[in-house]
């Protein structure tokens, strides 16, 4: 099954400045999930993207544009997935399109 699954720290920038991934939201919903961190996660500084559970791409610095990519790096992608899991575990609310009235 494809799916793709974003965790934000600040989904600020996500709402007001990523109108095409807004609506790609209201579309696929199905498809594509994007969390919000809560605060005890927003002091890391980690930026990567798994592909599957070979492939990644890594930043070393969030506030540079270097990075590491690895095509067949079954024992990186495990931990980093790792990584992501616990990430996900520390994700405060879920984005969605659906405005609920009071």
């Amino acid at each position: 099954m494809t799916k793709l699954t974003i965790i934000l720290q600040n989904s600020d920038f996500f709402t007001s400045q990523c109108p095409r991934l807004y609506h790609l939201l209201a579309t696929f919903g199905h498809k594509y999930t994007i969390y919000e961190t809560n605060d005890y996660a927003k002091i890391a500084k980690e930026c990567f993207v798994l592909a599957d559970d070979h492939a990644y791409i890594r930043r070393f610095n969030i506030d540079q544009s270097r990075f590491t990519y690895a095509l067949d790096d079954e024992e990186t992608t495990a931990s980093l997935n790792s990584r992501f899991d616990e990430f996900l575990q520390e994700t405060s609310q879920m984005l969605s399109t659906t405005k609920l009235d009071p």
